[in-house]
């Protein structure tokens, strides 16, 4: 599951992570979770999009539904998981049941904005996923974007499988560790 190493991004720089993964359900299935606000806030985040380049895309971060009993939050992110958080992107490609990408907040500087894509790949039942991060803009950002993408991609992936979730603190918690560990050594 989450730590197994097959699992883990993969640090193509020191501002970019890609994640590969076979998902069990065919691309329509995956693209719906991409794109439906509901299907999203089950996983990553809720929030409406524009399906189309240049279209709007609110992310609503409300992680108390991924949460539960027992899931411990990080001090650092006690604000966020109490009153969630809200983020504005721009959808920079869509091409349905194929691809997806928007920007991502970096700041409030302009043109300081990463970028975060989905490639989806049947493969007759399943589906290859493939999901980049790029243009971070620090070490510090790849490390928690690659715990927080790790976290929520074991969530998807269970919802995917028909599986109770695991909690993402919980998870969050024990994976950002191995994600700052893995940009220590590209120093």
């Amino acid at each position: 599951m989450s730590t197994d190493p097959s699992n883990f991004g993969k640090l193509v720089s020191s501002s970019e992570i890609v994640f590969i993964r076979t998902l069990p359900a065919p691309v329509e299935r995956v693209w719906s979770y991409l794109t439906d606000a509901d299907k999203r806030a089950k996983w990553f985040a809720g929030g409406e999009m524009e399906r189309k380049v240049g279209g709007k895309l609110e992310l609503h971060f409300d992680h108390k539904n991924l949460s539960g009993p027992g899931d411990v939050v990080p001090e650092k992110y006690a604000e966020m998981a109490e009153n969630g958080a809200k983020m504005n992107a721009v959808i920079t490609g869509y091409e349905p049941n194929r691809f997806l990408s928007y920007t991502w907040e970096e700041g409030e500087e302009p043109g300081a904005d990463s970028e975060v894509s989905f490639e989806l790949e049947p493969l007759g039942d399943q589906t290859r996923l493939t999901l980049r991060h790029r243009k971070l803009p620090n070490r510090d950002a790849l490390a928690n974007v690659g715990g927080g993408w790790h976290t929520h991609l074991a969530i998807l992936e269970a919802l995917l499988e028909g599986r109770q979730p695991p909690l993402i603190w919980n998870t969050h918690n024990e994976m950002e560790p191995q994600y700052i560990e893995m940009v220590r050594e590209l120093e």
